[in-house]
C-alpha cells in the first residue's frame, strides 16, 4: 500500500492510498476514521479526479458521519451494550 497523496484540511488528516487496484480515501479524527474504498478503474486520472470528490462530498458529510459514530458509540456504552471484557495490559 503506497500514500498517494495527503490532503490539507484545518480538523482532519485526509490520506488516499493506492493498493491493488484500488484507491483508500482514510478521514481521520484523534478518536474516528472513515474510509472509502474506490475502484481505480473509475478515477482513471488518479488525483486530479478524486480530489474534488474529497473535498466537495466527502469531507462535506464527515461532520455528520463522525458525530453519527460518536453517538452510536456513547448509547452502546450507555446501553451497556458493548462487551464486559477487560484486556490484558501488554505495555
Amino acid at each position: 500500500m503506497r500514500i498517494l497523496a495527503e490532503i490539507p484540511h484545518d480538523i482532519y488528516k485526509v490520506t488516499v492510498f493506492e493498493y491493488q487496484g484500488r484507491y483508500t480515501v482514510q478521514i481521520e479524527t484523534p478518536v474516528y476514521i472513515q474510509s472509502y474504498k474506490l475502484p481505480v478503474e473509475q478515477f482513471p486520472d488518479g488525483m486530479p479526479q478524486l480530489k474534488p470528490l474529497i473535498e466537495q462530498h466527502l469531507l462535506a458529510k464527515a461532520d455528520r458521519a463522525f458525530e453519527e459514530m460518536k453517538r452510536t458509540l456513547e448509547v452502546g456504552i450507555s446501553n451497556g451494550e458493548l462487551p464486559d471484557e477487560e484486556f490484558e495490559v501488554i505495555i
